[in-house]
């Protein structure tokens, strides 16, 4: 029962951010990308989600779908094949209460790392995955 609350958690949020934003719900959506452990959950939330310069909003979550209360977030993104130096950015938090970094230079399609380093007052979460990025 435990993963469809998470799901409903994420989806929950992201149409919260897309509404807060002001987005249109026609629109295109986000690239979103869902890293959980047991511990945490974070959505990373990439607009347009194409190679250029992109918005990323984060979305920092306890394991049971809360909000984490994070001091500080970091965002690192490399090509798994390497070829280019990973992009790391300091997160500011938004008055959404989720993490934003803008205008990163996302500047080629595909296959993709993500690292996210969520400081709290006790500890150091780190999550990670890979992801592909389309085309323009």
């Amino acid at each position: 029962m435990r993963p469809p609350l998470r799901r409903r958690a994420a989806l929950l949020l992201t149409v919260a951010l897309a509404i807060s934003t002001g987005a249109a719900l026609a629109a295109e959506p986000p690239l979103g990308i869902h890293i959980h452990s047991d511990q945490a959950m974070f959505q990373v939330l990439i607009s347009p989600g194409k190679a250029g310069n992109d918005s990323i909003v984060l979305q920092l979550m306890n394991g049971d779908g809360t909000l984490l209360s994070a001091k500080a977030a970091t965002l690192v993104l490399s090509r798994p094949e390497g070829g280019a130096e990973p992009i790391t950015r300091k997160a500011e938090r938004g008055s959404d209460q989720y993490w934003h970094v803008e205008n990163v230079p996302i500047t080629s399609a595909g296959r993709w790392h993500v690292r996210i380093e969520a400081q709290t007052p006790f500890r150091t979460i780190a999550l990670e995955e890979d992801f592909d990025l389309p085309a323009q």
